[in-house]
């Protein structure tokens, strides 16, 4: 499934695809990807699109560096 994850951090912003069979694979592979960046926000985004583009499609779980990991009622199947 298509999922999008954008981040922030304090001397740089990127976004890159995440490979995941669900959210949750999605998720873990998500953490592991910004372990270590110092993130001050991230955004964990699913888009129905093969081809997901930035700031394309729907917030399923985003990351602030004071409150952590908050998920979305609506999770993609």
């Amino acid at each position: 499934m298509p999922y999008l994850l954008e981040y922030l951090t304090e001397v740089s912003a990127g976004c890159f695809t995440v490979d995941g069979l669900d959210f949750n694979h999605a998720l873990a592979k998500a953490k592991d990807a910004l372990r270590g960046l110092e993130c001050i926000s991230a955004a964990l985004l699913f888009s129905p699109d093969p081809k997901p583009t930035f700031g394309k499609g729907s917030v399923i779980a985003a990351f602030t560096k004071d409150g952590g990991w908050r998920f979305h009622d609506e999770q993609p199947d």
